[in-house]
């Protein structure tokens, strides 16, 4: 084998470049140019009442472990509730969306594979200097030119013009 192949990286906890997109921070922690076009791994924080609208992938699987809180995952026929330490793999053409339904900020791992999506989040989002605490309000789209579902077609997602369900309420 090469030895190039064999590249070990490493980031700490905060380490990453810090993103903010569409309302949602991502921390890129690994491009596919660091895991030899393996995968991507990419950290996200959402606030309530945010998420992702249904689209699928054309190119990778996107799987998400819930590090904290809680996230609601819609399929055309199912939906999920997915709590801390909770694990959902979608494959490749697999509509689905995604919001937070509660009153605090949920954060999740996003693994990529192939890689190559987390480049949307560079190209639509606003690097953030500094790691933010998982308390913290965002502003929307700030200094944004692009949004992500703008540019999504360019890597491979399709939007589907449809509504994520309304949320369930409790009486």
């Amino acid at each position: 084998m090469h030895s190039e192949l064999l590249k070990f990286s490493h980031k700490n906890a905060k380490e990453g470049q810090w993103l903010l997109s569409e309302g949602n921070f991502y921390r890129v922690i690994a491009t596919g140019v660091e895991t030899n076009s393996r995968y991507s791994l990419v950290e996200i924080i959402v606030e309530p009442g945010k998420g992702a609208p249904f689209h699928f992938h054309k190119l990778e699987e996107e799987a998400f472990f819930i590090l904290e809180g809680e996230m609601v995952f819609y399929t055309q026929t199912e939906t999920m509730y997915g709590k801390q330490g909770a694990f959902l793999n979608f494959s490749v053409g697999q509509i689905r969306g995604f919001r937070n339904e509660t009153d605090k900020n949920t954060r999740m791992l996003i693994i990529l594979s192939p890689p190559g999506m987390e480049q949307m989040f560079f190209e639509g989002g606003k690097a953030i200097d500094a790691p933010i605490d998982l308390n913290t309000t965002f502003v929307e789209n700030i200094g944004q030119t692009v949004t992500c579902p703008e540019i999504a077609g360019r890597y491979g997602i399709e939007n589907i013009p449809l509504p994520l369900p309304e949320k369930k309420t409790t009486t």
